[in-house]
C-alpha cells in the first residue's frame, strides 16, 4: 500500500505497547524504524504511545522533515509512561479538542475526573490539522 501512495496521502502509524530506551519491546529498534520511515513518501502521522516514547524523536528528526511528519508521544525520552495516550487522543479528536488546549493546561478532563495531559512531546506541527481541530 505504501508503494502506491501519493504525496497527498497521509500514513498514520500508531504504536501502543511496551517500549524500552532503544525501541519497541517487540524488537523494533528506533534507528532502524526511522531509517525505514525516511523512505515513506508523503505525509506521516506518528503516535508513539509507549514508555520512553521520545527516544524515537532524535532519529526521526534526522530521517524526516517537520513539514511532512507529525510526531506525538505521551512522555519524554527518559520517562516510563503509566497508561497510554491512544484512547485519550481518539477521544479528543472525536470531540474536536485543540492540541494546544491539551498541552497548555497539563490537565485533561474526562467524565471519570481530571488526569495528566496524555501528550508531552509534539514535533512537526504543520500536520496538526489531521489530528486536531483547526484553531
Amino acid at each position: 500500500m505504501v508503494e502506491s501512495a501519493s504525496t497527498a496521502d497521509v500514513l498514520l502509524l500508531v504504536f501502543h505497547g511496551h517500549g524500552s530506551p532503544d525501541g519497541w519491546e517487540n524488537g523494533v529498534d528506533y534507528s532502524l524504524l526511522a531509517h525505514s520511515l525516511s523512505r515513506v513518501q508523503g505525509n506521516l502521522l506518528i503516535v508513539n504511545d509507549t514508555c520512553y516514547g521520545g527516544k524515537l524523536l532524535p532519529f526521526l528528526r534526522f530521517a524526516r522533515l517537520p513539514t511532512d511528519t507529525c510526531f506525538l508521544a505521551p512522555w519524554d525520552a527518559e520517562d516510563v509512561s503509566y497508561g497510554g495516550c491512544t484512547r485519550d487522543c481518539v477521544d479528543a479528536w472525536s470531540k474536536g479538542v485543540r492540541i494546544e488546549d491539551m498541552i497548555s493546561s497539563n490537565i485533561f478532563s474526562t467524565p471519570d475526573g481530571d488526569k495528566e495531559v496524555p501528550i508531552q512531546i509534539r514535533w512537526g506541527t504543520d500536520l496538526d490539522h489531521h489530528f486536531y481541530a483547526a484553531a
